[in-house]
């Protein structure tokens, strides 16, 4: 499930003990649903992190790789434009 379906889903806490008080429980449960998605939302940055970091390290390999066959075709170009 995507975040935005996790936050959406979130299960509700009832408020027990707040007879009659309705706006202090809706606060207390607005306060409660916004530190349960700002708790996914960390875990979501924490995945985007990784992701990121992977992608810079494969971005790495890629450019490494993409070097050394520029190398090799020039070294072969230069073979063959030496040789007789």
């Amino acid at each position: 499930m995507n975040l935005h379906g996790q936050i959406m889903n979130l299960p509700a806490k009832h408020t027990h003990g707040f007879h009659g008080d309705g706006d202090l429980a809706y606060r207390t449960g607005h306060r409660d649903a916004r530190h349960a998605a700002a708790e996914l939302a960390l875990k979501a940055d924490a995945d985007v992190a990784a992701l990121l970091a992977a992608l810079a390290l494969v971005t790495l390999v890629l450019k490494y790789h993409v070097e050394q066959r520029v190398k090799q075709q020039q070294q072969r170009s230069a073979a063959s434009s030496g040789s007789p």
